[in-house]
């Protein structure tokens, strides 16, 4: 299950192009939706305008008929309350005139028969004055009742000699447009919503399309991975065991065998044991790993008798290659790591180095900074291309040369070693030049006090 998410994140990594198309998909809603409400704040301050233009033409048509029937009070409020049952965008119409101490206005004529003979009310008389004192320009302002919007334009009424005689004040309603523009909003909603949740389905469909392929790349990897098993069992698995029956044969037989030959014979068959009993180790503890049952417990050592006692255990191999084989001791401070686990490591990589080096030297050594101890294992080997570097931490994956047709190992001690070190919080990196050598670093977290 952990391969099939690695894989998936890989597949997900190297196809940026989906989350770069679905980023594209909701950038394009979004671009939609704020364009839809940008238009419709636009088209509502612009309708907002032509109703405040309409309200002063109408109240400029209005003046006349004031001019005209001032005087006659009665025929004035006909007129007015005529106006007022013709147009259903018209709320109020009231004329004033100022009352005798000039300190309020009197409605001698409104669309609300009650109101006539009153006081202008109490809220509205600073606008009233306002216009009042702007002659022919008066104030136009936008207010709402109870959630209704409407425009209010109050302006003076003048006679030929552009006295002032009284004041109109003109109320339309924005209901009809404003409902007309809510009615607008909700349907963007809809739509706004309906198309969300059609590129929701798009990006869920392909997401479901790339689980699939994650999937289908998830079983061609196993796949390859079946055939590069078998094809490592028939090696590393028969070659052991026919050497075992082999020697068995050999000493149960009836030819005479001596007991310096008998010693050799198993001493081979030990070394045959110990490859089988590696590779049964090597896919547990693969087993291990993927199922996250590996054993660790992280604790402060120091890695230097560590270092040193394994160098010294892989000296031997090196020395019947004739190797040169270092280890340059540094002072280097406490990590935080299981030791076995470590050890494992080390061995692997540094048995690698002389497995791979024919001739020349393997040199190991440390450094370290703020945050991490590095182990550097150098050596003058067969080197890999950057092709083989790049499948190298593979499970199951062995470089395939003339070189290496007679190395012997099942792939799997690079891939375990990473998976091990990357647990500690760790890593292993390698730089490598075919036909030179190469460096694998370990690098291995401080222990912090």
């Amino acid at each position: 299950m952990n391969n099939l998410v690695k894989k998936i994140r890989i597949l997900l990594k190297e196809r940026s192009i989906i989350f770069y198309s679905s980023f594209l998909i909701v950038c394009i809603a979004g671009i939609i939706l704020f364009n839809t409400f940008y238009s419709l704040q636009r088209f509502q301050q612009s309708k907002d305008v032509m109703l405040q233009k309409k309200a002063t033409l109408v109240e400029d048509i209005f003046q006349q008929l004031v001019v005209i029937h001032l005087a006659n009070p009665a025929e004035l409020q006909r007129v007015i309350e005529k106006i007022g049952q013709d147009d259903d965008e018209i709320m109020e119409i009231s004329v004033m005139v100022p009352a005798e101490n000039h300190e309020a206005f009197l409605v001698v004529a409104n669309t609300g028969v009650a109101n006539v003979g009153q006081l202008q009310k109490s809220e509205e008389y600073i606008y009233n004055t306002m216009a009042w004192q702007a002659k022919k320009t008066g104030v136009a302002f936008l207010d709402s009742v109870d959630g209704v919007r409407f425009w209010t334009v109050v302006k003076p009424v003048l006679d030929e000699k552009e006295n002032k005689l009284a004041l109109v004040s003109l109320k339309l309603s924005l209901a009809e447009a404003d409902a007309f523009t809510d009615d607008a909003i909700r349907r963007v909603y809809w739509v706004t919503f309906f198309s969300m949740l059609l590129v929701l389905l798009l990006i869920s469909n392909h997401a479901r399309l790339f689980l699939f392929v994650a999937k289908a790349a998830h079983l061609e990897e196993i796949d390859k991975m079946k055939d590069d098993f078998i094809s490592m069992a028939s090696h590393e698995l028969k070659s052991p065991l026919t050497a075992i029956r082999g020697y068995l044969d050999l000493m149960s037989g009836n030819f005479p065998v001596s007991d310096k030959e008998r010693v050799h014979y198993i001493k081979n068959m030990n070394l045959s044991v110990i490859r089988l009993n590696d590779l049964v180790e090597d896919l547990l503890d693969v087993s291990r790993i993927e199922q996250n049952r590996i054993p660790m417990v992280l604790e402060k050592i120091q890695l230097q008798p560590i270092i040193t006692q394994l160098v010294d255990e892989m000296s031997i191999s090196a020395k019947n290659k004739n190797l040169i084989f270092s280890y340059t001791q540094t002072e280097i401070p406490f990590v935080k790591v299981d030791p076995d686990r470590v050890k494992q490591i080390i061995v692997n990589l540094l048995s690698n180095a002389v497995k791979y080096t024919k001739k020349g030297a393997v040199e190991t050594t440390t450094k370290f900074d703020e945050k991490f101890v590095y182990l550097i294992f150098a050596d003058t080997g067969i080197g890999m291309s950057a092709g083989q570097l790049k499948n190298l931490f593979g499970k199951f994956y062995r470089v395939s040369s003339n070189e290496t047709k007679d190395v012997s190992g099942s792939g799997l001690g690079l891939w375990i070693s990473l998976q091990l070190t990357q647990k500690m919080g760790g890593d292993i990196s390698v730089e490598s030049i075919e036909g030179v050598g190469s460096h694998f670093t370990l690098k291995l977290p401080r222990y912090k006090e």
